[in-house]
């Protein structure tokens, strides 16, 4: 273990007993008081526009007072290339970016660099394409072998995760794009992923599965969270109160605003009073139920007042990149793609078969099992 990762992860600790007023989540308050400002000015219709999706990866600004759309883009290992409805390829040239090794790849390197180099690499690709938001890094517990994305997370182990997590946020943030770390939380399936209830004991849902979520936010000053398809000890991710406002918000201080994974809103009054800022996609939730539920007296527009805070924080926070200056050319950069070559190359681990353990023998393996299960690898091996 090297003496980066001892540093970072250390860094990690310190922020987790300490929360101080200089937090990074705190630079995102800087421009409060012009936000509150923009606030005043607005419509509850152009309030309630912001929290849902424009297209199938944006979600709308404020145009008559110049403010500009927010734009997300996948993913953890590079900027994904142009896509429409259904997400089908637009067929552009100018999109080709950088495809950076996975999640478990990095973590095999067991470097802090490595994983900055990686956010900052994505970043600086995705300011090329005009993109403000990267859907990254995803950072849950590889717990399923068969995991249909656990070749996406960084490893099974909480500390080293936290300590990557920290590496490429700071990275990626570094660059200028907001970091949008996933998916929050619990989430080790894919099987029934939209529905699963993740039942876990606080003790084990804080030391595991969201150590690596809080290192992002404390010290690394995640701008942005996926909330999960999952549930958590019975309610969806994207309305868990105890997720979403009393940790994330209330214990972590985190500034900035959340987004549904893409069809990952449930309700209208969940979404709205548990934490949820933009509903990805559609608006059949965080749309015109809103402007409804709040003419009908029973949610506060301050409720979206706030929603619209926390969003415009990371807008004045990411310089929006015009439509003439975005995907002028290949987005991919010699420099990442040396960044992506050396950490393949670091990731590769290599094994030496001291005494001929390998392969192993039956005879060793028989002995290495209890003997109940011996017998029973017997019998099934004599059949």
């Amino acid at each position: 273990m090297n003496k980066s990762f001892l540093k970072i992860f250390g860094l990690a600790l310190l922020a987790a007993a300490c929360s101080g007023p200089k937090s990074p989540q705190d630079r995102l308050t800087v421009n409060d008081r012009k936000i509150d400002r923009i606030i005043a000015q607005m419509t509850l219709e152009e309030k309630v526009e912001m929290l849902h999706s424009k297209t199938i990866m944006s979600s709308e600004g404020v145009p008559r007072l110049g403010i500009q759309d927010i734009k997300y883009a996948d993913g953890p290992f590079g900027v994904r290339e142009e896509v429409g409805d259904g997400f089908r390829p637009k067929g552009w040239q100018t999109d080709s970016a950088t495809y950076f090794p996975t999640g478990s790849a990095l973590a095999a390197t067991w470097s802090p660099e490595m994983a900055y180099a990686c956010g900052n690499g994505i970043g600086e690709e995705a300011r090329l394409r005009g993109k403000d938001v990267m859907l990254g890094p995803a950072i849950n517990i590889q717990r399923l072998p068969v995991g249909g994305r656990s070749y996406e997370y960084l490893s099974e182990d909480p500390v080293l995760s936290a300590a990557l997590a920290v590496g490429y946020v700071s990275g990626m943030q570094d660059a200028g794009t907001a970091a949008c770390i996933k998916h929050f939380a619990v989430n080790n399936q894919e099987t029934n992923r939209g529905n699963v209830d993740a039942q876990v004991d606080e003790r084990t849902l804080r030391e595991i599965y969201l150590k690596p979520f809080e290192a992002a936010v404390r010290v690394a000053g995640a701008m942005s969270v996926m909330p999960a398809y999952n549930k958590v000890n019975g309610d969806y991710c994207s309305e868990n109160e105890h997720l979403l406002n009393e940790i994330l918000r209330g214990e972590w201080g985190f500034k900035g605003f959340t987004v549904s994974d893409w069809g990952g809103t449930h309700s209208t009054m969940g979404a709205a009073l548990h934490g949820l800022n933009v509903q990805m996609t559609g608006d059949n939730y965080l749309g015109q139920p809103v402007i409804d539920s709040i003419k009908a007296g029973v949610l506060s527009e301050k409720v979206v007042d706030d929603k619209v805070r926390e969003l415009l924080r990371v807008r004045f926070a990411v310089e929006p990149i015009a439509e003439d200056q975005a995907n002028t050319k290949v987005a991919s950069r010699p420099e990442s793609r040396q960044a992506a070559l050396d950490i393949a190359r670091k990731s590769i681990v290599l094994l030496k078969n001291e005494d001929s353990v390998l392969p192993i023998s039956n005879s060793v393996l028989m002995r290495s099992l209890p003997s109940w299960a011996s017998s029973a690898v017997q019998a099934r091996m004599s059949r």
